[in-house]
């Protein structure tokens, strides 16, 4: 199964790094590595994440870390949609 991010989830994880980084370089590095680990799981199992209240969106909890990835499974693709901070409203 390919991964494919959208514009939107590009962005974010970037800004989740600077964010982080302004504080804690290594620590940045750290928390988009796992959140980038979390969405390879998908490659594997595309149907781990729980389903959501939109239609055909399921999101993945990011282990560890408050961040939720937001994904839709097309065929062979793993589309991410968009990856927030638990306390952000989707």
């Amino acid at each position: 199964m390919n991964i494919r991010y959208s514009a939107r989830a590009r962005v974010q994880i970037e800004i989740v790094y600077n964010y982080i980084a302004e504080r804690n370089a290594s620590a940045a590095m750290v928390v988009v590595a796992y959140i980038r680990q979390a969405v390879t799981l998908l490659t594997d199992h595309p149907h781990l994440g729980r389903i959501t209240d939109e239609k055909g969106v399921r999101m993945l909890v990011v282990p560890r870390f408050p961040y939720v990835v937001f994904y839709k499974v097309h065929r062979e693709e793993v589309f991410i949609l968009s990856i927030m901070h638990a306390a952000q409203e989707h």
